[in-house]
C-alpha cells in the first residue's frame, strides 16, 4: 500500500518558534562554523545586520516541521520504515536573529509514483510574525510501496 495521493494540496501548520542567541550560537559550535557573524556579538553589531545571526541551515529547527508531520503524522499513510528522505532545497529570505517571531505553514505540494516507489514534496514558507519572508523549503521523500 502507498501514500494516500487524495491529501495532495493538503496545508499543515502554522508552527511557531522563536528564535533565541544562545541556541542559534550552540548550533553554529555543532556544525563547526565560527564566522564571526554567528558567535560574536561585537562583530554581529558592526555588520550589516546589526546583530548576529543564524546559520543559514539553522532553518531546520523550524522549517522542516511540516515535512516531520508529514512523515510521522498519520495522514499521508506514510510507513516510515519504508521512507528515504530524498532531497532538500532552501530558497532564504533573511536571515534569523534573536528574538524572531517565525511562523510556518507548510503543504503537500505535489504527490506522483514512480514504479515501486511514491514521492511527495512539501513546500514550507516561514515568515515573521509580522509577514516577512524568512525561508522558503522544499523537502521530498521517497517512499517505497
Amino acid at each position: 500500500m502507498g501514500i494516500d495521493f487524495s491529501q495532495e494540496g493538503l496545508k499543515l501548520g502554522p508552527y511557531r518558534y522563536t528564535a533565541g542567541i544562545e541556541w542559534m550560537k550552540s548550533f553554529a559550535r555543532a556544525i563547526g562554523d565560527d564566522d564571526p557573524l554567528y558567535l560574536d556579538d561585537a562583530a554581529g553589531r558592526e555588520s550589516e545586520h546589526g546583530a548576529c545571526i543564524a546559520p543559514p541551515t539553522f532553518c531546520v529547527n523550524f522549517n522542516m516541521q511540516p515535512f516531520k508531520d508529514s512523515v510521522f503524522g498519520d495522514v499521508l499513510g506514510v510507513d516510515y520504515a519504508k521512507l528515504l528522505h530524498g532531497e532538500q532545497t532552501f530558497e532564504f529570505h533573511r536571515p534569523v536573529k534573536d528574538g524572531d517571531r517565525l511562523v510556518t505553514e507548510g503543504v503537500v505540494e505535489r504527490m506522483w509514483e514512480k514504479g515501486a516507489l511514491d514521492f511527495y514534496t512539501i513546500r514550507a514558507d516561514t515568515k515573521l510574525d509580522t509577514g516577512e519572508p524568512v525561508v522558503t523549503g522544499w523537502y521530498t521523500a521517497v517512499v517505497r510501496k
